[in-house]
C-alpha cells in the first residue's frame, strides 16, 4: 500500500493533475455551450490519457531530480527509500511505453488528429523539460519559459477534443504561457532559497547571487517574475474588455488569481532568500494560481452552459 501511495501521489503527483480535469471540463463547456454531447465517451478517454501522460512527465521530473531532491524535495520516494532508483527506472520506461500505446489507440479510435498532436507535443515537451541530455529546466533563461509553454499547451487538450482552434483558446493558451513562465521563475527562486540556506550557494548579498538553473541574479529574476505574473492578469482584463473572453470568465479568472499573486509577493518580502519558510509559502501562492485558473474556468462555465 505504501508503494502505491508513493508511486501515485509522491512520484506521479496525481493529486496535482486533478485541477487540470476541471480546466478541461470548463473549456469543453465553454466550447459546447451545453453539457449535452453524444461523444462524451471519446472525450473522457482523451482526458484520461492526458492525465496519465502528465503524471508520466511528473514521474520523469522526480526520477531525473532524485539527487537534487535531497535538498529540494525530500519527499521524493527515490530519496526516502519508498522504492529504489532501479525500480524507478523500470517504472519510468513502463509508463512511457503505455503512454505510446494509449496515444496510438486514441488516434485510431477517435481520429482526432489535432487533440492527439497536442497531447503528444505536451508529453514530449514535459520529458524534454526534465530528462538528460536536453533537460531544458536546467538551461539558463530557457527553463521557466519552456515550463510556461507546457502550461500553454494544456488548455488545448480539452478544447480540441470538441472544438477547432480559435481566438478564444489561443488567448487562453497565451495567458497560461505568460503566467506559467512567471511560476516557472518562482520555482527557480524557491530552489535558490533552498540552495542558499543549505550553503550550496555562497554570497553576502542574497539579491545578487545567481538564480539556480536560471542564470540571472535574484533581483532580476524577481523583476521578470513580477512582470510576467502581472502581465498575465492584465491580459485577462484586456481579453475580457475586447470580447475574446466572456465577462464572467474574465472576472472569475482575475478574482481567483490576483489575490494569490499579491499574497505571494507580500509573504516573500524584500529578502526572498533569507527566510526559507517564507520563500516556500510564497512559492505555494504563486503555484496556486494555476489550479485557481482551472477552478475559475470551471465555475464560470457553469453560469454559461444551458
Amino acid at each position: 500500500m505504501k508503494f502505491l501511495f508513493d508511486l501515485v501521489f509522491r512520484a506521479n503527483w496525481f493529486h496535482a493533475v486533478i485541477p487540470l480535469v476541471l480546466l478541461w471540463l470548463g473549456l469543453i463547456f465553454w466550447g459546447l455551450g451545453t453539457t449535452v454531447f453524444e461523444q462524451w465517451g471519446e472525450v473522457a478517454f482523451a482526458l484520461a490519457i492526458g492525465v496519465f501522460l502528465i503524471c508520466t512527465t511528473n514521474f520523469a521530473d522526480m526520477y531525473s531530480d532524485r539527487m537534487e531532491d535531497k535538498i529540494h524535495r525530500p519527499s521524493n520516494p527515490m530519496v526516502t527509500g519508498g522504492f529504489s532508483t532501479e525500480t524507478g527506472r523500470k517504472l519510468f520506461l513502463a509508463q512511457n511505453i503505455i503512454g505510446i500505446l494509449l496515444i496510438l489507440v486514441l488516434i485510431i479510435t477517435t481520429q482526432n488528429y489535432a487533440a492527439t498532436l497536442v497531447l503528444t507535443a505536451g508529453w514530449i515537451g514535459g520529458l524534454l523539460y526534465s530528462l538528460q541530455p536536453v533537460r531544458l529546466k536546467a538551461r539558463k533563461i530557457i527553463g521557466p519559459f519552456e515550463f510556461g509553454l507546457c502550461c500553454g499547451v494544456i488548455p488545448l487538450v480539452g478544447w480540441l477534443a470538441v472544438h477547432p482552434l480559435n481566438s478564444f483558446v489561443a488567448a487562453f493558451a497565451l495567458v497560461l504561457f505568460v503566467g506559467g513562465s512567471g511560476v516557472g521563475i518562482s520555482t527557480k527562486l524557491r530552489r535558490t532559497a533552498e540552495d542558499f540556506n543549505s550553503g550550496k550557494i555562497k554570497g553576502c548579498n542574497p539579491l545578487k547571487v545567481k538564480t539556480t538553473d536560471f542564470g540571472l541574479q535574484v533581483r532580476y529574476a524577481l523583476i521578470i517574475e513580477a512582470i510576467l505574473l502581472i502581465l498575465a492578469v492584465c491580459l485577462i482584463f484586456v481579453f475580457g474588455k475586447i470580447g475574446t473572453f466572456d465577462g464572467t470568465l474574465a472576472l472569475f479568472l482575475i478574482l481567483f488569481t490576483a489575490p494569490l499573486i499579491i499574497l505571494g509577493f507580500a509573504v516573500r518580502g524584500r529578502n526572498p532568500l533569507k527566510n526559507i519558510r517564507m520563500a516556500e509559502i510564497s512559492f505555494f501562492f504563486m503555484c496556486a494560481t494555476l489550479p485557481a485558473i482551472s477552478l475559475a474556468t470551471f465555475i464560470s462555465a457553469l453560469f454559461y452552459i444551458d
